[in-house]
This record gives structure tokens, sequence and C-alpha cells, in this order.
């Protein structure tokens, strides 16, 4: 049994640096940057660079079968179609350790899950049996938790609607009434110190969490109120009129009922989030993978690659006019910039140039056989 085990781990092993041989004679990572540029989501680029070799003729059929289902005109997905696209995992993993959700988060999940269905639905419409379990797990998406973090939530945005609940829809309410109540109280004040010259000029401020009016030192007590602050120079002083005292009063305890209803509705939102988390997490990675189909489908378009027949290592094969992305690179358009995540090019070099062209010599990576596909010149 040790014998076999160790046999086995030998197999793997020799498997495992012939891979990683493969990949460099092909120049795989370098081609995996390039496909990366077509993703439309940051967790799309990063899948996307990471890509390995598929360890068996049916894993890379099947890849080719989610690339060929998004390849052509019509089939695949600007990136428009991703967008609101988030990667949520930590997010939802915080959710299931129990911790409150903020409102800008719970506006990524509401996003997210809603692209997921959107995309679910697409897949759903055009029938690629290749796709269906992409599809199924987007399609799982639980329209209970987009409804409800859309009712609540502003998405995109992340603030807390008043629409949340009746409860903070009053409070909002009565705490507009207050502030303009407030404001023009205020204004007719700080109008009035202004042209006694008591102060600089007609001005409302913020000082504590309260408003009030800037008033000149000397002159502060021609206006009965709290003093709140006073400036660095100690020549103005924020004081709160008297009769600005209940209002400021009524917003403060206003806002405090607003935390609390506002930390409920939160509570309440990321236990829906818990509830559904397994299945939220399954479509997010649905999405991951669709996003990297679809990159490899543009990827191939740019370069106008032809689809090969996957056979088994002891058919054999034949390639004929081989030409290598890496090399057809500088005759083509420029890759689509990501904002941070584009760099120009793939920048290989000239010594990786001269070192790609002799090992695809002996397929058919010659300058007068490998030509341009699009524009005739040598590659």
């Amino acid at each position: 049994d040790d014998d076999a085990t160790d046999a086995a781990r030998d197999d793997d092993d020799a498997t495992d640096k012939a891979s990683l041989a493969t990949e460099d004679v092909l120049q795989f990572r370098e081609v995996c940057a390039q496909a990366r540029a077509f993703a439309a989501t940051t967790r799309g680029r990063r899948a996307a660079s990471g890509t390995t070799l598929a360890a068996t003729a049916d894993e890379a059929r099947a890849r080719l079968a989610r690339t060929r289902a998004c390849f052509g005109r019509g089939k695949n997905l600007d990136d428009d179609a991703f967008d609101g696209a988030r990667d949520v995992r930590l997010v939802v993993e915080g959710a299931r350790r129990g911790t409150t959700l903020a409102a800008s988060s719970l506006g990524d999940v509401g996003a997210t899950c809603g692209t997921q269905r959107r995309l679910g639905a697409a897949l759903r419409e055009r029938g690629d049996e290749a796709m269906r379990e992409i599809e199924e797990a987007l399609m799982r998406t639980p329209l209970e938790v987009v409804e409800a973090i859309e009712r609540c939530v502003s998405v995109p945005g992340g603030e807390v609607l008043d629409d949340a609940s009746e409860t903070l829809r009053a409070i909002r309410v009565e705490q507009r009434r207050i502030r303009e109540e407030l404001r023009t109280m205020l204004n007719a004040t700080s109008k009035e110190m202004a042209r006694k010259n008591f102060a600089e000029r007609a001005q409302i401020v913020t000082r504590l969490g309260r408003q009030c009016i800037p008033m000149k030192l000397g002159s502060a007590g021609e206006l009965p109120g709290v003093v709140l602050d006073v400036s660095g120079t100690g020549n103005t002083v924020f004081k709160e009129p008297q009769i600005a005292v209940p209002l400021n009063n009524a917003l403060a305890t206003l806002s405090a009922s607003e935390d609390a209803e506002i930390e409920r509705i939160l509570v309440e939102l990321t236990s829906i989030v818990q509830t559904h988390a397994d299945v939220l997490l399954d479509a997010n990675e649905a999405l991951t993978e669709l996003d990297v189909a679809n990159a490899r489908a543009r990827h191939a378009e740019w370069f106008d690659g032809a689809e090969p027949t996957i056979v088994d290592a002891n058919q054999g094969m034949c390639v004929r006019e081989l030409q290598h992305p890496l090399l057809l690179e500088r005759h083509l358009t420029p890759l689509p910039k990501k904002s941070r995540h584009w760099r120009r090019g793939t920048g290989i070099g000239v010594r990786r140039e001269r070192r790609l062209r002799r090992r695809f010599g002996a397929f058919a990576a010659t300058r007068q056989s490998s030509r341009c596909a699009r524009c005739g010149r040598p590659d």
C-alpha cells in the first residue's frame, strides 16, 4: 500500500512538472493576462489571470463549450451586462458570522443579486446546455433578498431610504420640518446681528451638532443663549440663541431615534442575507465563472481565433498556421482599458519574443508562414 501511495505521488509530481513545463512553453500565463483585460469584474480579472491548464480532455472540452456559448455576435456580453456586480464573499461571510452589515455593503449585495438574476435570465433565454449549471446558480439568487434590500437601501449608493419603515419615514418628516423652522429662525436672527454689527456677516454654522450663529467676541452678550465654541483666534464666539435651544434639542432626540431605527433595519436585512448565505455565495461564484468564460470568448474574437478540436494525448494532433496571441498583439486593436487594472499590452520584451518564436518555430511561427490574420503582416 505504501509503495502504491508513493508511486501515485510520484505520478502526480510528474504531471505537475509536465503541466508547468507546458505552461512555460505556451507562455500560458501571459496569454491569460491578455484575456484578463476582457473580464468585466474585479474578481473575474483575478480569476482569468489565475487560470491553469485543464487537467483532462473532458475539462478542456467543458471550458471550450462555455467559451463557445459566449462567442459570436449577440452572444458575448459587454461590460454593461455586469454593471453592479461586486465580489460580495467577505460581506456575505460577515453576515453569516452575525456581523451587522453597513448600508453600503447591503447596497453592494443588492446590486450584485440584481445583476446575477438578470444574467441568469439572459442565459435561460439562450438555452445553451453548456451554461445550464451557471444559469441555474444565478437564477437561484433569492428574489426576497433583492426586493428587501432595494426597498430599504438605495442601489447603488447604500443610503437607507425613507421607505425602509413607517417609523423612519415619520422621523425624517419631522426632522425636515424642524430643520426648516430652525433655519428660518436663525436666518432672521443672524441678519439682525449683522445689521447691528454684532456679527461679521449673516451666517449659520454647526458646532457640537447644533446650529448656531458666529458673533464678535465683544458683542456676544447682545444675543441671549449658550456659547458652544470659540474660534482659534478667540475673536469669534459661536452662540446658540436661546430661542433655538428647544428646536436643537428636538433634532438631537430625533437623530438618536433615527440611528436606532436604522440599526434595527440593518440587523433585519443582515438576517435575510445570513439566511441565504450559501445560495448567494454559489451564485457569486457562478457570476465569476460566466465572466471568465465571456472574457475568453471576447479575447478569442479580438485576435480572430479559431475553435480547436480537443483530442486525447494518445491520438496525436495536427496544427496548421499556428499563431501565438502574444506575437499578434502589436497588429491588433489595443486591449481594453480597465482603469487601474489595465496595462499596456503584455510587455513580453524582445528577448522573450525571440524565445517564443524559437519555441513555435517547430509549428508555424516563422516570418514566412505566420502572418497576422487581420492585416497580413508578419507576426
